[in-house]
């Protein structure tokens, strides 16, 4: 089902050889495309490896479970069990979710323009929440915000805003 540490290897050493050619930075489409993909196979192989280890502690927990007698150990080998369970569940779906196929916009840059509709001061102070919203939001998810222009009012609102989200370095996602 997922690729095994053996092919996920030979690939980072492929995409290792790629990014080391010398003529590859002159094309840096190119290269920044190799570099996002080999971002992408390492954190894959660590994923990998991760639910590999935690899958071989499980084994091992299940034969532990079967030849203890102790009864005190025999619990505390159960909940070391659930716990490996939820762990080897939580590190699949990460590594199911980094071998989904990429939407191709999802590198591209946006430009969002918030406007005050009718309303007055109140619809202005809605745009300001609003702008905090999604300035929070590009600042969790790695985005740098830049107010191309904006409108403020006095109470803490905003006429307009215009912003430009646009990505740094390589795609970040949580591990």
């Amino acid at each position: 089902m997922f690729p095994t540490s053996e092919e996920l290897q030979n690939k980072l050493t492929n995409l290792e050889k790629k990014l080391s050619d010398p003529s590859l930075i002159a094309n840096q489409r190119e290269y920044k495309k190799i570099a996002q993909e080999h971002a992408q196979v390492t954190k894959l192989a660590a994923l990998t490896d991760r639910c590999a280890k935690a899958r071989d502690e499980l084994e091992e927990s299940n034969t532990m479970l079967l030849e203890e007698r102790d009864p005190e150990l025999l619990e505390l080998v159960r909940s070391e069990i659930e716990e490996l369970k939820a762990q080897v569940n939580t590190l699949e779906t990460q590594i199911k979710l980094l071998l989904l196929p990429k939407d191709p916009n999802d590198a591209k840059n946006i430009l969002l323009e918030i406007r005050a509709g009718t309303g007055g001061d109140e619809a202005a102070l809605f745009v300001g929440d609003l702008f905090r919203m999604y300035s929070r939001y590009a600042d969790e998810a790695g985005w740098s915000v830049e107010v191309m222009s904006s409108s403020p009012i006095g109470i803490g609102g905003f006429k307009n805003n215009r912003l430009d989200k646009r990505r740094h370095g390589l795609q970040q996602t949580e591990v």
